[in-house]
């Protein structure tokens, strides 16, 4: 299944203050994770050289969800597809089903109605 990177990430910009804001499900994970891990920074729980660790790791993990939800977003949209195509050929089926068992129950009819007419006529012939 091919990845349309334009749903993992697009239209990244970075403001003059350094923020970075883009369209993507990358980014608006790392739009929020971003913002947890400055809040620990400046709460002093994550220091200098830690910080950079931590935001790699985020960086890394956040990428590897992004994708893995892109990816599942994929199989779910096939599945519904091949859903939809299913039902409709069962719509189809069931349709066609209810047009043959009409047929069927025609040629029943038809029949009938053929053996009383040969019944009247023998009737008729021996009388």
């Amino acid at each position: 299944m091919a990845i349309n990177i334009q749903e993992v990430t697009s239209n990244v910009t970075t403001s003059a203050d350094n923020i970075v804001e883009g369209s993507g499900i990358f980014d608006y994970l790392m739009e929020t994770v971003t913002k947890h891990i400055t809040a620990q920074y400046k709460l002093g729980r994550i220091t200098g050289t830690e910080y950079a660790t931590v935001y790699l790791g985020v960086i890394q993990a956040t990428l590897s969800e992004a994708m893995k939800f892109t990816l599942e977003k994929g199989v779910i949209d096939a599945d519904i597809t091949l859903k939809g195509i299913q039902g409709s050929e069962a719509q189809a089926t069931g349709t066609s089903d209810r047009a043959l068992k009409g047929s069927q129950k025609l040629l029943v009819d038809t029949q009938k109605a053929t053996e009383a007419e040969k019944a009247l006529l023998i009737t008729r012939e021996t009388t």
